[in-house]
């Protein structure tokens, strides 16, 4: 499949499953209201950030290995790893619930739910990027975002509890990837060998915690909204970054996987290329992440109402706040990748370490001068872009000079 014809496929599999998800979102913010969907938001926090441990950031590097039976043990390890600390931890949330602690036992059981389903996720992901099964990508894509888009709307008609929607997600998943899946994905353990750049404990320590850092940061406003501000802030962040990040929904995640299928082949054959596919996919992403943000910030307050409910007047100003930040994820996020498939681990855990810190002094800091959420969600965003821009600084020289080193000059 062509390059620019895979990556609309694509682009277009994950619009149409997170456009499916997108849609539903009203409907949850007037079931629930913000406290009890703050809930969820916090699971989904704490999920999100846990999952590069859990996979052992496997995703990331398996598309890049020489050898299929070294990519087939990494992915059994991601596997286990993931269904067992996701299993302990719903096992953890139903005794909390059996105790009488509901509030933590709901948020244990989403968190335990929705880990499973972003883990079996990103792993199948790597497979099918490894495959260069682009079809079958945006087939799974659209196929989950459609399915967790109709379980949801089911159990809002029957009136069930906030972690039914934890449960939906991880069944989409689970029904996406059955649906895609091909006898032909069977691993070769009959190819085997030393790999180029072997994936050692080091290498996915120090990819684990880049990835941990990295996603705590962009859940740290989430997490940190309630304790500061009160339950309903934790709702309000959410949704706001939901629906600020929607372009990310709709469009970064194909094209970081369309990036990996075009990388991985140049960086297992050692072949130049890198920086000019790198540089072509950052400027045509400055255009539309710009004009994603600036319609952002001028439609998210005056619609909060009109589409979110009663009650979430708060969401649309702290998601216009949000859009620049969230924006310049669109354009670094689909990035990010590359520096583990460069065995660059450790650079990236560096850099994910100085965006973390930047962010929670932001809010700390913030939230202590002015009490306000705003305020405080402005400085977070602006630290944010920050970080992003220095990854762009880094991620081009290291493009480069693989370059150099591919072509041999």
């Amino acid at each position: 499949m062509r390059g620019s014809r895979g990556t609309l496929l694509l682009v277009g599999g994950q619009a149409l499953g997170q456009a499916s998800m997108l849609a539903v979102v009203p409907l949850l913010t007037r079931a629930y209201g913000p406290s009890v969907l703050g809930l969820y938001q916090v699971a989904m926090a704490v999920a999100t950030t846990a999952q590069p441990a859990l996979t052992l950031r496997a995703e990331f590097v398996l598309p890049a290995f020489a050898f299929d039976r070294n990519a087939a043990v990494l992915m059994r390890r991601g596997l286990q790893t993931t269904l067992g600390v996701s299993a302990a931890t719903a096992t953890v949330g139903l005794g909390l619930g059996m105790a009488g602690f509901q509030t933590p036992a709901e948020v244990c059981v989403m968190t335990g739910f929705i880990a499973a389903a972003l883990g079996l996720t990103v792993l199948d992901n790597a497979l099918l990027i490894r495959r260069g099964a682009r079809g079958r990508l945006a087939a799974r894509n659209a196929i989950a975002g459609v399915v967790t888009a109709l379980l949801q709307c089911g159990l809002i008609v029957l009136g069930l509890p906030i972690v039914y929607v934890a449960v939906a997600l991880l069944i989409g998943r689970i029904v996406g990837i059955v649906c895609t899946r091909r006898a032909r994905d069977r691993w070769d353990f009959e190819d085997g060998g030393v790999e180029p750049r072997p994936y050692t404990w080091r290498r996915a320590s120090l990819a684990v915690g880049s990835g941990v850092a990295a996603s705590a940061t962009g859940q740290a406003m989430t997490a940190s909204a309630g304790p500061l501000f009160g339950a309903s802030a934790s709702g309000f962040v959410g949704v706001a970054q939901r629906v600020a990040g929607t372009p990310i929904g709709l469009l970064g995640q194909g094209l970081s996987q369309a990036l990996q299928t075009q990388s991985a082949p140049l960086i297992r054959a050692q072949r130049a290329g890198l920086t000019r596919l790198v540089t072509r996919q950052i400027l045509a992403l400055s255009v539309i992440s710009a004009a994603l943000a600036a319609a952002v910030i001028l439609l998210a307050p005056p619609l909060a109402v009109p589409v979110l409910g009663a009650g979430w007047e708060e969401a649309g100003r702290v998601t216009a706040v949000l859009a620049v930040p969230i924006a310049f994820q669109l354009l670094i996020g689909p990035l990010m990748p590359l520096l583990p498939m460069l065995g660059h681990e450790r650079l990236l855990f560096m850099l994910q370490l100085v965006r973390l810190a930047v962010a929670i002094t932001a809010i700390l800091f913030t939230a202590g001068l002015s009490g306000s959420l705003l305020w405080t969600a402005a400085a977070y965003g602006a630290g944010t872009v920050v970080g992003y821009l220095l990854m762009v600084v880094v991620l081009i020289r290291q493009t480069r000079r693989f370059d150099v080193e591919a072509s041999g000059t």
